[in-house]
């Protein structure tokens, strides 16, 4: 977790020296958990060479970073290229997360690894965006209807083979009611490598990013550090009133609170106490959210489970674990990828419960 921080301090460094002085560090595992969520390229950059880490240990690490820059590179270029195909349609594209936040937050694009690309629209967008999409190669990754992705979702997949994106309309959904023209607000405008990139106000980004980590169960570890990234590129104009203000009208104001506490404890952020609040529970959901993070895949939809009791209200939390549970047609089409008029729609209805409990997590 240390070596993870997006910030490494000279009092970091010496808790990693101290702890690989004591042989207390199972490389095989750390290595392992790295991957799993995600840093291993935050590590590899964090190391100054005198921490007591072996060199094979580093050798791998180092080879994941250059791998993870050289699959960003890719990913910038063709995430950039399609901000201009859609630009020059008239259609206003705000690229997310991925190698251009890894490069816009941390001021290295092979920090942070991305499998997909990431790009929001407005609703009334939606159509033509999925016509220049189409055109410039990319094709529906999932046997669903539009329709019912935009019924039941909030973004759709769509690939060229070479590269994943997620087509968004919203930015939160299922356990928050966010209006799509809430993420536009504020937005402002950058040139990157010669191409006009609109991006989203600091606040509302970090919204979108704590409400990612809690819908994937706060794993992996890479989607918290992404929000620290962003808290530590922007510090200077970050308005935390207004954030305060935004997360409560989201209905986001105790997750927030303690995402905010668990970016301050675990990654070293540095937050504002009053944005911060009480701690009340802190330690509770900490401690399921570290087991999520050192034991992944294990008890997923039970951390879920408390993660929604714990951090939203009864009134929010109890109508979204039904429906969960208990989802519409378009919803149990698109979880498992059913065609229209699927014959086998209501088995996998009765059947759903069972696949949520059962089911192992993963990311992307």
């Amino acid at each position: 977790m240390i070596l993870s921080r997006p910030l490494h301090t000279a009092a970091g460094q010496t808790r990693v020296r101290g702890l690989t002085a004591k042989g207390a560090v199972d490389y095989d595992r750390l290595l392992r958990l790295a991957d799993d969520n995600g840093v291993s390229p935050f590590i590899f950059r964090n190391l100054t060479g005198d921490e007591g880490i072996p060199g094979p240990v580093v050798e791998r690490i180092r080879t994941i970073y250059y791998r993870t820059l050289s699959r960003n590179l890719g990913h910038l270029k063709e995430t950039l290229r399609l901000a201009g195909l859609l630009g020059a349609a008239g259609i206003e594209a705000v690229p997310l997360k991925g190698s251009l936040a890894s490069e816009l937050f941390f001021g290295d694009i092979g920090r942070y690894p991305t499998s997909d690309i990431d790009i929001l629209v407005r609703p009334l967008d939606l159509g033509r965006a999925r016509q220049v999409l189409e055109a410039a190669g990319y094709r529906n990754a999932e046997r669903i209807a539009w329709e019912d992705l935009k019924g039941s979702t909030y973004h759709a997949v769509m690939t060229n083979g070479s590269y994943h994106i997620e087509l968004h309309w919203n930015l939160a959904m299922r356990y928050f009611s966010v209006a799509p023209e809430f993420w536009w607000q504020k937005t402002s405008r950058t040139v990157h490598e010669g191409r006009e990139i609109i991006v989203l106000a600091p606040e509302r980004y970090l919204l979108y990013l704590i409400f990612r980590a809690f819908a994937k169960g706060f794993y992996p570890l890479k989607y918290l550090v992404l929000a620290a990234g962003l808290i530590s590129s922007s510090e200077k104009d970050f308005d935390w009133p207004a954030f305060s203000g935004l997360a409560g009208e989201c209905g986001m104001g105790p997750l927030a609170a303690f995402t905010l506490s668990f970016l301050r404890n675990e990654l070293g952020i540095d937050c504002p106490a009053k944005v911060i609040g009480s701690s009340a529970g802190y330690r509770l959901v900490g401690r399921i959210v570290l087991s999520g993070l050192f034991s992944p895949g294990r008890r997923v939809h039970v951390r879920m489970l408390l993660y929604a009791l714990l951090l939203l209200s009864p009134k929010r939390s109890l109508p979204v674990l039904l429906r969960r549970i208990f989802p519409g047609s378009g919803e149990i089409r698109l979880r498992y990828g059913l065609p229209a008029k699927s014959k086998t729609l209501y088995l996998y209805y009765l059947l759903n419960p069972v696949f949520l409990i059962t089911k192992r997590q993963g990311h992307r």
